[in-house]
């Protein structure tokens, strides 16, 4: 007859083999339990992507996250495709409403000069832009855009100005932006242009005794009357005997004077 000790040692050891099947079971249930899906998941930059995001993935489709699983992948309903697609965490970006300066709702333009305004901006750096003079929306990197300036100056040029540019084309100032990149109405062009800051020089009123209004004569003997002066040297005039205005320097030119000593 077993004793009472041998009776216990033998339950120990049956609990024992119990509690390693229960073991064994539990990591094997670890194994094959399915990818269950939840609210919200970390991305590889700590960046949490949720049910409900409006995200952008590595093709720069964008949609809406249906379902986050917690093995990095997300079912996505792609705005422009007529299917649901499951990509990984690590390969969407979420939409904020700022990255750096660029925000929803600023009107910019990108390297090519095309100017729209900002519809999404992405935690990758990327914007989708609605483009004043093109059909298609497009997706652009944030480094490749300006953005308008808030206070709608270059330093001394601003919206409304009127403005010349080094090829003596003449103009007013529409739009302005960060990089030093400036919208212009050119008075006999049917056509807006961009300029850089550095190629533009701003109207005056009066530069070098010389005044807007002042009866001039040139170096070939021609008189007229000025119309613009401007901080380059260059000077509009209209001239008496011309159907056409032309564009000399300040210095070829001589001024009327009531005397002359």
């Amino acid at each position: 007859m077993k004793t009472i000790q041998s009776l216990k040692k033998q339950a120990d050891g049956l609990k024992g083999i119990a509690m390693r099947k229960i073991f064994f079971y539990v990591v094997l249930l670890g194994l094959i339990i399915p990818n269950v899906s939840q609210a919200c998941l970390q991305s590889m930059n700590n960046n949490s992507i949720c049910r409900g995001d409006s995200v952008i993935d590595n093709d720069n489709d964008m949609g809406v996250v249906l379902e986050v699983f917690n093995n990095g992948k997300v079912k996505i309903d792609y705005h422009k495709l007529r299917k649901h697609y499951i990509k990984s965490i690590n390969n969407v970006s979420k939409e904020i409403r700022c990255y750096g300066q660029v925000c929803r709702g600023d009107q910019v333009v990108d390297n090519d000069n095309d100017a729209g305004t900002v519809l999404r901006v992405y935690e990758n750096g990327r914007a989708y832009i609605d483009y004043f003079h093109l059909n298609k929306h497009y997706v652009r990197t944030i480094r490749q855009l300006s953005k308008s300036s808030n206070n709608q100056c270059y330093g001394r040029l601003c919206k409304g100005s009127i403005v010349i540019d080094n090829e003596n084309d003449i103009g007013t100032i529409l739009q302005v932006y960060d990089n030093g990149k400036i919208l212009i109405d050119y008075i006999h062009l049917r056509k807006h242009y961009y300029k850089t800051a550095n190629q533009l020089s701003l109207s005056y009123r009066c530069s070098d005794g010389l005044c807007v209004g002042d009866r001039i004569i040139d170096n070939e003997n021609d008189t007229g009357k000025v119309l613009r002066i401007f901080d380059n040297g260059a000077v509009q005039i209209d001239y008496d005997g011309y159907r056409k205005h032309y564009i000399k320097h300040i210095h070829s030119l001589g001024h009327k004077v009531q005397c002359y000593n």
